[in-house]
């Protein structure tokens, strides 16, 4: 999907930007395991495929109600958990694949056979790899599979009830493979392997004929082929990795388990209703957002501000927020919280190491680091509000004595903020924490993220200027809009156009609508109706 700029700007710059998301839009599955997975030897016979993954995805296309996938092959040969975490593959070949959505993993041939202690091992270095997934793919479903009828039914059966007690103790899926195999398999017992065999073994008089099957100093024929010459042969048949039909198989069973999963996924999708204006003309467009694609910046939410009266419609507006966070989050959606100038209380934390070690993007734009005040579409028209006195709106009085309570508390009184509004939960297994546009434009870009909703305070600052606001996200390409109803300015009414505060903060609102990104309310994601702070006389939705 191509990244959205918001018309008025686009038209100011003279561009239109064509900024993709790392996959496409596309949902990403990937497959982990060993020989069984990666299926190397019908990849060597039959270059072009189809191989599982293409397979597999070509069956989650034919079905038009079902969002696009890609399917990503990591399987790798004679492999188990252990060196899988040991060797450097995980992080080279897994860890680094940005925006997983869904892992399916199929383990346990190879460990049964190499993994010392193998009851206690394995399952030990099972729950160590999800642990890294859940660290490193914090969005990613994992899916457990069980093992193919591959060993003899008694190792078969030891291996799968580990799968399905790893399964249970993560509380994670089972998809059980192995009853389709071996129901197929039971249609003839060696129709789903490949033949490899020794080409020592063969009879001198036959060492010309097998020539162009060998490989590697083995006689490989994908099928029967050869079952009429050389079937009589001891071991012949007795490969019993997948062949292309095996993965056909597989594939198959694969598409109809995670079919049903896909649909429901879709069925979450957010549904919004952007609004713009032209002139006076507001302009409502109905988009659905893929929550994995979406991300919400929750910006300069501090425990303490210098205003008092800001403080105190914070903390009115926190409560609200926090359940359209908690409901987002459990919906798929990044949640990156970014208290400016707050970052030492989370030095060190998941959520904070989240954001900091997001790799470079490949597109990260020139001036992310810095403030951005105006955009060209802003330049020629009259700015909304006179906020040069610094916008407080407290009574001198009241204004006085919070300032004397501050400093009483050895804050300074014109920067007391030192964290994030504690009603706002950081869930440290999933959120991002940031004040860095460089950070999190790399996180965004990191995790294939198209739409950013901005919410927090003020308005008329922070929320638009910083480096990671409105307007630097809006003008490098990302599908920006403005929770509306989820913040506030920094306005006095004793300046111009001299109406009540409230009033202020929505002539900013109409002011973003027209030149800088549409704008959304708390209500399209939470229902009921938007939320208004118990002071504005004049609620706008």
């Amino acid at each position: 999907m191509i990244s959205r700029v918001f018309l008025p700007l686009a038209l100011s710059l003279g561009i239109v930007f064509t900024v993709q998301a790392e996959h496409d839009g596309k949902l990403q599955i990937v497959l982990l395991g060993d020989s069984t997975t990666e299926g190397s030897i019908p990849r060597l016979v039959k270059p072009k495929g189809p191989h599982f993954e293409s397979v597999l995805q070509s069956m989650l296309a034919v079905q038009p109600d079902l969002p696009p996938c890609n399917v990503i092959q990591r399987g790798l040969s004679g492999e188990f958990v252990r060196r899988l975490l040991d060797s450097g593959r995980y992080d080279r070949d897994v860890k680094s694949i940005p925006g997983i959505d869904y892992i399916f993993i199929r383990y346990g041939i190879n460990d049964s056979a190499r993994r010392e202690n193998f009851a206690e091992n394995y399952t030990r270095d099972y729950h160590e790899l999800i642990t890294k997934l859940r660290a490193d793919q914090p969005k990613a479903q994992i899916i457990i599979m069980t093992v193919i009828p591959f060993s003899n039914e008694e190792t078969s059966k030891r291996i799968n009830d580990l799968n399905a007690k790893v399964a249970k103790e993560e509380n994670l899926p089972l998809f059980d493979i192995y009853p389709r195999y071996a129901a197929e398999l039971a249609k003839g017992p060696d129709m789903l392997n490949y033949r490899r065999y020794p080409v020592e073994k063969v009879p001198a008089q036959y060492q010309a004929f097998v020539k162009p099957y060998v490989i590697a100093g083995k006689v490989v024929v994908m099928d029967n082929e050869l079952d009429g010459l050389f079937g009589h042969l001891p071991g012949w048949a007795g490969d019993r990795h997948p062949n292309l039909a095996g993965y056909n198989v597989i594939a198959d069973e694969t598409a109809k388990y995670i079919a049903p999963v896909l649909r429901k996924r879709a069925e979450t999708t957010l549904k919004v209703r952007l609004q713009s204006r032209a002139g006076d003309q507001k302009i409502e467009v109905k988009e659905a957002w893929h929550p994995k694609k979406t991300a919400m910046i929750v910006c300069d939410m501090w425990d303490l501000h210098h205003c008092h009266n800001a403080v105190k419609r914070e903390g009115e507006l926190a409560p609200r927020m926090n359940e359209l966070l908690e409901k987002a989050r459990a919906q798929g959606v990044l949640i990156i919280h970014a208290p400016s100038s707050c970052m030492k209380p989370y030095e060190g934390s998941p959520a904070r190491e989240r954001a900091a070690s997001a790799p470079k993007a490949a597109t990260l734009p020139a001036k992310i680091g810095e403030w951005c005040k105006v955009l060209p579409s802003e330049e020629k028209v009259k700015y909304p509000l006179d906020q040069t006195d610094g916008g407080e709106d407290d009574d001198p009085a009241e204004h006085a004595a919070w300032a004397a309570e501050l400093k009483a508390k050895g804050l300074n009184p014109r920067a007391p903020w030192s964290k994030q509004i504690d009603v706002l939960r950081i869930d440290q297994k999933l959120d991002a924490i940031s004040d860095s546009g460089v950070e999190i434009w790399n996180l965004l870009e990191q995790r294939g993220i198209e739409n950013v909703v901005l919410m927090g305070v003020h308005l008329n600052m922070c929320v638009s200027g910083r480096p990671f606001g409105l307007r630097q996200m809006a003008q490098n390409g990302k599908h920006v809009v403005l929770m509306r109803d989820f913040t506030d300015s920094m306005y006095n009414p004793a300046r111009e156009p001299h109406v009540d505060h409230y009033r202020g903060t929505a002539l900013f609102v109409e002011h973003v609508e027209k030149y800088i990104s549409p704008t959304i309310t708390s209500d399209q994601i939470l229902g009921g109706s938007p939320f208004a702070f118990s002071g504005d006389p004049d609620p706008k939705d």
